[in-house]
């Protein structure tokens, strides 16, 4: 089974996405526990994701781990549509958890840059899932 040059882009893109967003977990547990702080890393954790976006987030990464399987598994034009609906879908939900973050007060960190490099791979995986759409 030949892959293409935009369904391997895909598969990437989702592959960097969720690399980024393990590492901001990552990122928050150990800014807590280098400095000791584990009544704030738990009161932090309680607030976001919380108990609803904890489960949202294990969601969000077998989302992430199956499609990677899935777009380089599936070529047939119905997935391929998915696949950029399901891109965009996936890159605007986090978009928009960095927008709520920014309009309630947070103020820029270390996070920045992942998200900034996130919500670049969520473009890209956008754009190349609807290349893989088109040469279909």
């Amino acid at each position: 089974m030949s892959t293409s040059r935009f369904q391997a882009i895909t598969a990437q893109a989702w592959g960097g996405m969720l690399a980024i967003l393990l590492m901001m977990f990552i990122v928050d547990l150990e800014r807590f526990v280098m400095l000791g702080q584990y009544k704030e890393l738990t009161e932090s954790l309680a607030q976001d994701p919380g108990a609803l976006g904890l489960l949202v987030l294990v969601c969000l990464l077998c989302l992430n781990v199956i499609m990677q399987v899935a777009i380089r598994t599936f070529t047939n034009n119905w997935f391929r549509v998915a696949t950029v609906w399901l891109t965009a879908a996936y890159a605007t939900f986090f978009l928009l958890h960095q927008v709520i973050h920014v309009a309630g007060g947070e103020p820029l960190g270390i996070h920045t840059p992942l998200d900034l490099t996130h919500h670049l791979l969520g473009i890209w995986g956008t754009w190349s899932a609807w290349r893989w759409r088109k040469d279909a």
